[in-house]
C-alpha cells in the first residue's frame, strides 16, 4: 500500500491510473507488483506497482528499456 500511495495510484511504467475495483473494473488496469530489476528478488527497493497489461508486456525485460519503448509509443501517437 505504501508503494501505491507514493505512486498516487498510477502505474509506475505507464502513468495510467490503476483500477482497484476487482468486481466491475478493467482487469488490464488492475494493480500488480513488479520487480524493477527482473533478475532480482521481490524486495524493498526493487518493487514498483504497475498495471496488469504493462506487467505482462514487460515480462522479464529491462525496466529502462521498457520505459524507453513506452515513451516511443507515446510520441508516435497523435491524439
Amino acid at each position: 500500500m505504501e508503494l501505491m500511495d507514493s505512486q498516487e495510484y498510477f502505474c509506475e511504467l505507464t502513468n495510467l491510473p490503476l483500477d482497484l475495483d476487482e468486481v466491475n473494473g478493467d482487469p488490464a488496469m488492475f494493480a500488480f507488483l513488479d520487480r524493477i530489476d527482473s533478475s532480482g528478488h521481490y524486495a524493498p527497493g526493487n518493487l514498483q506497482v504497475v498495471c496488469r497489461f504493462a506487467n505482462f508486456w514487460k515480462g522479464a525485460s529491462d525496466n529502462v528499456e521498457f520505459r524507453r519503448l513506452i515513451e516511443a509509443l507515446r510520441s508516435s501517437v497523435s491524439i
